[in-house]
């Protein structure tokens, strides 16, 4: 079974919407500036990766026929999902040189062969 839910006229017309700003594309080129060997990381299911507190698991219950469910993880239809996806992996990511990051996008570069295994294994 799959359960979704509609959360515009529900959560998110009420809810304050994190402003974390996706990068610019200029500066992930700048970032990327020297790398010859590239790897690109889709992480799946990018947003149901991202675990709920126990506050906010109130706000996301689904009522069905078959009586509530409560959200665990993040769904990608709440307003602030982007944002919070995209704070929750820069962050994880964050000091590892020659890695950007776009949503649940991974790209890792290097300029030789070896410094790009050792930045990939890192993000791994």
């Amino acid at each position: 079974m799959h359960i979704c839910g509609d959360y515009k006229v529900t959560l998110n017309k009420y809810a304050h919407v994190d402003q974390y700003p996706l990068p610019i594309v200029e500066d992930l080129f700048a970032t990327l500036v020297g790398g010859v060997k590239f790897s690109k990381l889709d992480t799946a299911h990018a947003y149901h990766q991202v675990l709920i507190d126990d506050d906010g698991k109130q706000y996301m219950t689904i009522n069905n026929y078959q009586g509530l469910f409560i959200c665990n993880r993040l769904a990608f239809e709440v307003s602030s999902a982007r944002a919070i996806l995209q704070r929750v992996i820069e962050n994880i990511l964050a000091g590892i040189p020659h890695t950007v990051v776009y949503l649940d996008d991974m790209l890792v570069a290097g300029g030789i062969e070896d410094v790009h295994k050792t930045n990939a294994k890192e993000v791994l």
